[in-house]
C-alpha cells in the first residue's frame, strides 16, 4: 500500500500574514454589515412611525372636521333662527336682509330651513319619538336660546316699561 508520505507544506511568515490581514478585513467587514444593519433596521422603524404618525393624524383631523361641521351646522341653524325672530317682529324680508347683511334670498332660505325643521320635529313628536321641544333646541345647539327668548309687549309702538331694552331668559316672566 502506498501511503501518502507527501510533506507537509509549511506557511511562510508570508502567508501567515496575509492570513491576519484577511481575518482583520473581514472582521472590519462584518463589523460594518452589522452597522449598517442596524441604521437600515433604525430607518425601518422610523418609517413605520411616521406612518402610524400619519395615520393617527388623520384620524384627528377626520373628528375634528366633524364637529367643526356639527357646530356649523348648530350655529347656521341658530343664525336662520335669528333670522325668522327678526321677520316675526314685523319687519320685511327686504329689511331684514339688510340689517343682517345678507340677501333677501338667503332671508327666505332661512325662513324655510327654519319651518322644514319644525315641521320635522312636530312629525317627530306625532310620530311617538319622545322628542320634546325643550331637548330637541338643545340638541340643536340652541343653547344661548336663541329661538326661545321673551321678547316684549309693544302697544302703540312703546315697549312694555318693565321690559324695555332687558332681553328675558327663556321661561322667565316679563
Amino acid at each position: 500500500m502506498a501511503e501518502n508520505t507527501a510533506p507537509k507544506r509549511r506557511t511562510s511568515a508570508k502567508a501567515i500574514q496575509a492570513r491576519k490581514a484577511a481575518a482583520e478585513l473581514a472582521a472590519q467587514f462584518q463589523a460594518a454589515e452589522a452597522t449598517r444593519l442596524d441604521i437600515a433596521a433604525q430607518r425601518m422603524l422610523l418609517d413605520q412611525q411616521i406612518t402610524e404618525s400619519e395615520e393617527e393624524t388623520e384620524r384627528q383631523v377626520a373628528k375634528l372636521r366633524a364637529r367643526r361641521e356639527k357646530l356649523t351646522a348648530q350655529k347656521r341653524a341658530t343664525a336662520e333662527r335669528l333670522v325668522v325672530r327678526m321677520l316675526d317682529t314685523g319687519v320685511s324680508q327686504a329689511e331684514a336682509a339688510q340689517r343682517f347683511g345678507i340677501t333677501v334670498d338667503q332671508v327666505r332660505t332661512a325662513k324655510a330651513n327654519v319651518e322644514q325643521r319644525a315641521a320635522a320635529e312636530q312629525q317627530s313628536v306625532e310620530d311617538g319619538d319622545g322628542a320634546d321641544s325643550a331637548s330637541t333646541g338643545a340638541s340643536t345647539g340652541d343653547a344661548a336660546g336663541a329661538g326661545s327668548a321673551t321678547l316684549p309687549q309693544q302697544q302703540n309702538g312703546q315697549q312694555d316699561s318693565a321690559a324695555a331694552g332687558v332681553t328675558q331668559p327663556p321661561g322667565s316672566a316679563v
